[in-house]
C-alpha cells in the first residue's frame, strides 16, 4: 500500500551540507544562512542564519517569542553579533533544516503534487505542532490518510498501489522502521483519523513480527497493547460473524458446502480479514466449483464492508461519522 517515488530529484540534506560553511569559531552554518537574517537558531552544532519576521508570519511560536520585550540592560541573552539574537532550540539539525526549508525554499524543494520521505513527514509534523504551524500539520495528515484512510474502498486501492494526491513514500515502499515511526507518530499525537486504518495495517502482522517492531523499531508500548486487543476482538467479531452464514445455498455435493469453514480456517492461519480478496485466495488453497465462486466473492466482501464499519469500535475510537466530523 505504499507509493512509488517522484521522479524530479529533490534537494537532499548531503546537499545542503555540502553547501554549509563554518563560522569563524568553527561552528557549521547551514546553507540556510541569510547575510541579512536578524536572528541566529542554533540546532545541535549547526548554525542557521534567518529572518524574525518571515517566521513570525509561519509561526505562533516564533511570533510569540519575537514580540517579547528585552530589557535594555539585559545581558542573559546571547547574541551573534550585535541586533541579531542567538537562540539555541532543542531540535535535531536534520528537522530544524527539514522545517526552515520547507519555510523559505517551499515549491522549490517540496513539490506537493510529488510523495514526501516519511523521515520529513514526521519533522515536519512535529515541529509543526512544537512551533503551531497548523498549515503543515494539516499537509501532511491529508498525505497520511492516502496511506491509511478512512474507507474500504480507499483502502483496497492502497493495497493494488494506485497514487493519490498526497503520499508519504520511500525509494520504493516503507521499510518496518518507517512504518513504526508514522504509526508511533499517529498514536502520540492521536491523529484520530489516522488510526484505524494504522491498527488495521498493524493488525496484519503476527504477534512475533509485532513484538519484532517493538524490540527493534521502538513500536510504543501502548501502541501495541492497544492492537493486539483490538485484534483479538476483531478475530472474535469475524469468526461470529461467519457462524451466523447460512450454507444453504451452497452446492451440498461438492465441497464448496465447506466453503465458510475454509474461510474460517484460512482466516485462523493468520490471513487478514481486511485485506481485498485476492490475498485471501492467493494465501489459502480455496477452490470453488463456477457457481459457487460468485457467493464466496459475496460472503467475503460483505464480511469486510461488516468489519470495516465497525473498525474503530475493536481499537476503542468513535465511529467512523465521528472521526471524520473531527
Amino acid at each position: 500500500m505504499f507509493s512509488t517515488p517522484p521522479t524530479k530529484r529533490q534537494r537532499t540534506d548531503e546537499d545542503a551540507s555540502a553547501e554549509a560553511t563554518d563560522n569563524a569559531d568553527g561552528t557549521p552554518k547551514s546553507y540556510l544562512w541569510f547575510e541579512d537574517g536578524n536572528v541566529v537558531l542554533q540546532a545541535q552544532d549547526t548554525l542557521f542564519r534567518v529572518h524574525q519576521s518571515v517566521l513570525s508570519l509561519h509561526s505562533e511560536v516564533f511570533s510569540d517569542m519575537f514580540k517579547l520585550p528585552l530589557p535594555s540592560d539585559d545581558t542573559s541573552q546571547p547574541m551573534f553579533e550585535q541586533g541579531c539574537p542567538l537562540i539555541s532550540l532543542s531540535d535535531s539539525a536534520e528537522d530544524l533544516t527539514c522545517l526552515l526549508s520547507n519555510i523559505y525554499e517551499n515549491c522549490k524543494k517540496y513539490d506537493y503534487r510529488q510523495a514526501m520521505e516519511p523521515r520529513h513527514a514526521i519533522a515536519l509534523f512535529r515541529l509543526g505542532n512544537k512551533y503551531g504551524i497548523e498549515y503543515l500539520q494539516k499537509e501532511i495528515i491529508d498525505r497520511l490518510k492516502t496511506e491509511f484512510p478512512s474507507t474500504l474502498a480507499a483502502w483496497d486501492r492502497s493495497f493494488d498501489g494506485q497514487e493519490g494526491d498526497f503520499e508519504v513514500s520511500t525509494d520504493a515502499s516503507w521499510n518496518e522502521h518507517e512504518r513504526t515511526a508514522i504509526s508511533n507518530m499517529a498514536y502520540e499525537f492521536d491523529i484520530q483519523i489516522l488510526l484505524p486504518a494504522v491498527y488495521a495495517e498493524l493488525s496484519r502482522q503476527d504477534n512475533e513480527t509485532l513484538w519484532n517492531l517493538k524490540q527493534s523499531h521502538n513500536l510504543n508500548d501502548q501502541l501495541l497493547k492497544t492492537c493486539l486487543i483490538g485484534k483479538e476482538k476483531l478475530s472474535r467479531a469475524t469468526l461470529r460473524y461467519l457462524s451466523t452464514l447460512p450454507h444453504a445455498d451452497l452446492d451440498p455435493t461438492r465441497k464448496c458446502s465447506h466453503l465458510i469453514w475454509g474461510i474460517t480456517e484460512a482466516l485462523s492461519d493468520g490471513v487478514c480479514c481486511l485485506d481485498p480478496l485476492f490475498e485471501l485466495t492467493q494465501s489459502v488453497e480455496i477452490r470453488t466449483c463456477e457457481n459457487c465462486y460468485p457467493k464466496f466473492v459475496e460472503i467475503y466482501e460483505a464480511m469486510r464492508e461488516v468489519l470495516w464499519d465497525r473498525l474503530p469500535s475493536f481499537f476503542g475510537l468513535p465511529k467512523w461519522e465521528e472521526l471524520k466530523d473531527s
